[in-house]
């Protein structure tokens, strides 16, 4: 009574309010709790009833000096200093230490991630030889043989797509060309269709005007393979190969059959006589002599919708995001209950309710695209609507498991404050190879077939479009990925709580050697539901650092600290803190007897708010 009364006076006066700042707080909030049983269950109101007997005297004048103090000791601190104040130089400091510490490893990132994407971009225009493409000559005449000669001056030279030429016999029929194409073997045909040069002699000679030049030459491709490939590298360098080469056809051709129907006259050659009939039929058929040859493009697989691309590239980052903000979420949830739960239980939390979580958010990832109106099972798909649309639903859902599983698994190693910059490598390192076909980037990116991205958009792109189905191996892919987590996220769980444990009884035994206390009953460490830190009360390593805004403390964490009036602190503290103000981390550990611990345990359920100085 003494020692409180004499606490109280030096509150009210001189640099003891500063100093009284912690043991006011303590004093509040076991008077809170002291006097908030009123309505309780009767098995409580006689603990209550003889801790109450135990206070000490003058409770109403004590809780009143106490709130005084504790209002004007905020007040003297919070909201009144400039940032460069010396008095709180310990925030500042720890304040640009966490910003300094960011932007550095943010620098350290920079220079890890980003050149993994400008790589994968830097020399694709170089790598367009990658892209085979074949020539078939069905011709076997001068338009034909012209073409033919045209690509193998072409193959070989640097720039220039990778020109390959077929016997027609090997080729096979238009069906089989179209296969070849859609199957993925070869990214575009070059066919010069049979009697091409034949029909454009006779459509000169009878002035044939339905006679059309794109049936000379075929040009076949798919473009929902890869629209960017195609759009800008494949269709730009074959359609200038064919008009350079259908220019000079023509040009060539028209001489020669201006020629062929003028004849020199014995006596001068300067005045040529001219058959007038071929003239009146190229009359009929100008087409035939300009431009006399074109092309046909032929898409197979259209890329029909532009909103696809949402789903096939950025949209997967933003799965991956949504991810992420589930890990997050999850990481301060279970906090609340893992020091409760045995390791299987703990282990299946963890496995468990991520993968339930992702199934609402796939469905909703979906129904957003069928909005949009992408086309599940279109034209040239081997699906229904309806059996696309579900296919695309578990495709999300396995990409989000393995994904955020991975996000999962590595939370637990580096913890909230690092697990973002995995986020950022996880990202870069998949979208990397996600734009552009493996054949347009380096060789290490070739990596691409085995991670997440690669293998969502190529079955999006079939369920979408048609394209040549590798859906069981995307699949295969996506599970690999989500067992792997499994693996990893379980022994990682392992450790941790390993970890845990041994720490627990390291803090134990200390304890107990010295006397200070044991834990034959109920131990002092034990959480209750009111805990806000989620761990095990009372260990060192569950405090919070000092000057880092407002902390929140149990029944059990109030009853069983108190401010270090003298000696040595048994936890870490900063390396300046204000003028005589004892923060949380300069609070010493109290052992109490066991049923005075049970006693506090079972205290009603009160928090109090503390803001450190």
């Amino acid at each position: 009574m003494d020692s409180d009364t004499k606490d109280l006076k030096d509150v009210e006066g001189g640099e003891g309010a500063e100093y009284m700042y912690g043991a006011t707080l303590l004093q509040v909030a076991e008077l809170q709790r002291s006097s908030s049983f009123v309505g309780k269950d009767e098995n409580l109101k006689a603990t209550d009833d003889r801790r109450r007997s135990r206070k000490i005297s003058g409770t109403n004048s004590l809780e009143v000096a106490s709130r005084n103090a504790l209002e004007n000791s905020v007040s003297a601190y919070q909201f009144t200093h400039s940032f460069w104040d010396p008095q709180i130089s310990a925030q500042r400091r720890e304040y640009l230490k966490i910003i300094l510490r960011a932007m550095i490893l943010t620098i350290i990132l920079t220079w890890t991630c980003l050149p993994i994407y400008f790589g994968s971009m830097a020399t694709s225009a170089s790598r367009v030889g990658n892209l085979e493409v074949w020539y078939v000559n069905r011709d076997e005449a001068r338009i034909g043989n012209n073409l033919l000669a045209t690509v193998e001056g072409a193959i070989g030279k640097p720039g220039t797509l990778g020109w390959k030429v077929v016997n027609a016999s090997d080729a096979g029929d238009d069906d089989a060309v179209r296969n070849a194409v859609i199957g993925e073997t070869v990214w575009a045909v070059i066919v010069a269709n049979e009697n091409a040069t034949l029909n454009l002699a006779n459509a000169r000679i009878n002035g044939n005007d339905s006679y059309d030049p794109t049936t000379c030459i075929t040009f076949y491709y798919a473009q929902a393979r890869n629209e960017v490939a195609s759009a800008n590298f494949l269709v730009p360098s074959i359609n200038s190969f064919l008009l350079n080469f259908t220019t000079m056809f023509s040009i060539g051709s028209a001489q020669r059959y201006f020629a062929s129907i003028s004849t020199a006259n014995t006596s001068s050659e300067a005045n040529p006589t001219v058959n007038v009939t071929a003239v009146q039929m190229l009359a009929q058929a100008p087409q035939t002599i300009s431009p006399a040859v074109l092309w046909t493009t032929i898409n197979l697989k259209p890329y029909t919708a532009p909103a696809a691309q949402a789903v096939t590239l950025v949209g997967q980052i933003y799965l991956c995001i949504f991810a992420f903000i589930i890990c997050m979420a999850h990481s301060t949830a279970r906090d609340l209950v893992s020091p409760y739960l045995s390791f299987s239980s703990y282990l299946s939390l963890r496995l468990g309710v991520p993968i339930l979580v992702y199934v609402p958010l796939s469905v909703n990832y979906a129904l957003v695209s069928i909005a949009f109106n992408l086309p599940f099972g279109g034209s040239g798909t081997d699906y229904t609507h309806g059996t696309a649309f579900l296919l695309f639903i578990v495709t999300i859902f396995l990409g989000m498991c393995a994904l955020g599983l991975a996000l999962e698994a590595m939370v637990t190693v580096l913890t909230t404050k690092f697990v973002p910059f995995f986020l950022v490598l996880l990202i870069i390192v998949n979208i990397s190879t996600a734009a552009l076909p493996p054949e347009l980037q380096p060789e290490i990116y070739s990596y691409a077939t085995g991670f997440p991205f690669w293998n969502i958009q190529q079955a999006v792109r079939t369920l979408l479009f048609g394209t040549n189905s590798h859906i069981p191996k995307n699949a295969a892919v996506l599970i690999a990925w989500t067992v792997l987590s499994f693996v990893t996220l379980s022994v990682f769980t392992f450790l941790s709580r390993k970890r845990d444990v041994a720490r627990l009884a390291s803090f134990a035994a200390g304890r107990n050697s010295k006397g200070r206390g044991g834990f034959a009953s109920t131990p002092s460490y034990a959480p209750t539901p009111s805990s806000r830190f989620g761990g095990l009360v009372g260990l060192p390593f569950s405090r919070r650092r000092p000057g880092m805004g407002k902390s929140k403390l149990s029944d059990v964490e109030m009853h069983n600290v108190q401010p270090s009036r003298g000696g040595t602190s048994n936890t870490r503290s900063p390396s300046r803190s204000l003028k005589g103000v004892k923060t949380p981390d300069q609070w010493s550990i109290h052992s109490e007897p066991v049923d005075k611990l049970k006693n506090s345990m079972m205290a009603d359920d009160t928090d109090v708010s503390i803001r450190d100085a």
